[in-house]
């Protein structure tokens, strides 16, 4: 392709449209051509100069496949050009040229029906198929989405047009994930490592991408691409040149703050338009200026603190949008009183959701029931929005009957709860490797007369009975570890079950203190519905467990976790026991 663009660029003095001060002459993607020229002469000039190179390297184009548009002023003139001595096609107004995959012309409507309209049926027969529902998530990830990327940074499409798209994957991502449709759409929005989806709704894709084209253009490395945007930016802010007028107003003119050039429809308006929607949801999405780079830039909620994005680091502006965003539909779930109490926990632990792209150590079963119960959507009668019927818990009849009292306090169920709590506790002990001259015990008492026998040991000491303990009488360590597994009602709820556990055991660790003995005392935290407290690796590592085998160990107690979390709440409601044993 080199071959065929240096002899338009040498001609490109000659027969280049001007504009904004730069000769414009090939736009050249991959093996696509677009070709421009001052007058008809011109155009045929370099439709000539073109084939005669690609006959010298021995490539052939395909009259059938290239089209022509001319414009004089605003209107569309029927001029015939041809290469090879074939006629191409003359575009007439209103007709459109697929151009990469973006519908081209003069006033022609750019969206991409046809290609919405098929992809539309290649999502219906993914979720049809018989992939698993992983699987189908992936697919439509990988294989769907990113066939509009180009289409959505480049074209004008219309937003109703997608409407369709958008209700079809999110009423089959609910569908995938196991929810009914009351359950909240953030879930299918959130990517997989968060415990979503991953299905970003494309109208704002669509809106992300209009920023960020223009962004690139405007932060270009090529000084001519960046020279030809800052000039269509001034055009599209009302001004004729951008030498006329201060970058200040045309920061201002991309927030939104003040008016344009209402008559123009330009990369750039587009860019505007699609900021203000953004807004709504992303307060801090400002447009910049860094006198110190002389570069635009972006700034943009970050996590903790909001990030900026200038010319050096346009790479990562894409993934910093999208990322804005689900930060956005975390917080709105997180702030959610009913369905938001779980997901404050585990959307912000990847190891929580690590069943989400390979579906690893995680039954179907506990598929369908997990993304249920973590938001509150489980048919409980303590779960219920409306009416006045019994809220009571039909096994005790004590409390409401809600997915924290059925998985961790209905006294009927306690030896199935006991059971989740000894499968985690067998898991952990499989992968403690300590010292030959180490000594563990499970779920006995602390051999307080041996250890320190001077030292009197209160009975409700020496009754203690934590699930673990290793001694190294050589060097005189003791480490304690009990495993927990709370409800996740927010954050608080597993920093309380391990502050209890240390309470618990603090007493224990002063004795043995007091006879030479240096004593820790851990819990090791998995949630009943599959969080990971990232306190859990300190107790890993004092254990032995390097952290390889430790994140093994971390995704088979999150799953194991939840397998018995679903088997509890089936029993519950069923009273049909789920397990062998």
């Amino acid at each position: 392709m080199e071959y065929l663009i240096r002899p338009i660029l040498a001609l490109e003095g000659e027969h280049g449209v001007s504009l904004h001060g730069e000769r414009v002459s090939v736009l050249a993607y991959a093996d696509d051509l677009a070709i421009v020229a001052k007058s008809e002469a011109s155009l045929q000039a370099l439709l000539d100069s073109v084939s005669s190179a690609a006959t010298w390297v021995g490539l052939r184009f395909k009259p059938e496949k290239c089209a022509t548009l001319h414009v004089a002023g605003r209107t569309v003139r029927q001029t015939a050009f041809t290469i090879y001595g074939s006629p191409l096609r003359v575009l007439e107004e209103g007709e459109t040229y697929d151009h990469l995959g973006v519908p081209t012309g003069m006033r022609g409507d750019q969206t991409p029906v046809a290609t919405i309209a098929r992809l539309e049926e290649e999502t219906a027969k993914i979720f049809a198929s018989g992939l698993a529902p992983w699987q189908k998530l992936d697919a439509v990830r990988t294989f769907i989405v990113p066939q509009l990327d180009f289409n959505l940074r480049t074209a004008r499409i219309k937003k109703t047009s997608l409407k369709g798209l958008d209700s079809l994957m999110r009423a089959e991502g609910k569908r995938t994930l196991g929810l009914p449709s009351r359950a909240s759409v953030e879930l299918v929005e959130l990517p997989p490592s968060w415990g979503g989806a991953g299905l970003l709704p494309i109208a704002d894709q669509a809106d992300l991408a209009a920023v960020g084209h223009a962004f690139r253009l405007l932060t270009s490395p090529d000084p001519k691409i960046s020279r030809l945007a800052l000039e269509g930016l001034a055009v599209s802010a009302g001004h004729r040149s951008a030498a006329r007028v201060d970058v200040g107003l045309l920061v201002n003119y991309l927030n939104g703050d003040v008016a344009g050039n209402s008559n123009v429809t330009t990369t750039f308006s587009a860019a505007r338009t699609a900021r203000n929607r953004l807004s709504k949801r992303l307060p801090t999405l400002r447009w910049g200026w860094s006198e110190e780079r002389r570069s635009f830039q972006l700034t943009m909620p970050g996590g903790r603190r909001p990030i900026t994005v200038d010319g050096r680091s346009r790479r990562s502006l894409a993934s910093a949008l999208r990322r804005a965003l689900q930060l956005h539909g975390r917080a709105t779930l997180a702030a959610k009183p009913d369905q938001g109490r779980v997901a404050r926990v585990v959307t912000t632990c990847p190891t929580s959701n690590h069943m989400m792209r390979g579906g690893r150590h995680t039954r179907f079963a506990d598929w369908r029931f997990i993304h249920r119960a973590r938001l509150n959507t489980l048919p409980l009668n303590g779960c219920r929005r409306w009416g006045n019927e019994d809220r009571r818990c039909r096994r005790c009849g004590r409390f409401d009957e809600t997915t924290a009292h059925v998985l961790c306090h209905c006294l009927p169920m306690m030896p199935v709860i006991t059971r989740r709590h000894d499968a985690i506790l067998e898991l952990l002990t499989s992968e403690i490797r300590g010292h030959p001259q180490e000594e563990t015990r499970l779920d006995k008492r602390v051999p307080f007369q041996e250890l320190v026998p001077d030292v009197e040991v209160p009975e409700e000491v020496a009754s203690c009975r934590p699930d673990i303990v290793t001694i190294d009488r050589r060097n005189k360590i003791v480490r304690v570890v009990d495993v927990t597994v709370p409800y996740e009602d927010g954050w608080q709820s597993v920093t309380t079950a391990r502050e209890r556990k240390t309470e618990k055991y603090a007493p224990v660790a002063r004795l043995l203190s007091a006879g030479g003995y240096r004593t820790t005392v851990d819990a090791f935290v998995v949630g009943s519905l599959g969080a990971w407290d990232s306190a859990n690796w300190t107790t890993l590592s004092r254990l032995g467990v390097d952290r390889r085998r430790g994140a093994a160990l971390a995704r088979r107690c999150v799953s194991e976790a939840i397998r018995w979390s679903r088997d509890i709440y089936v029993e519950h409601v069923t009273g049909i026991r789920q397990y062998v044993g």
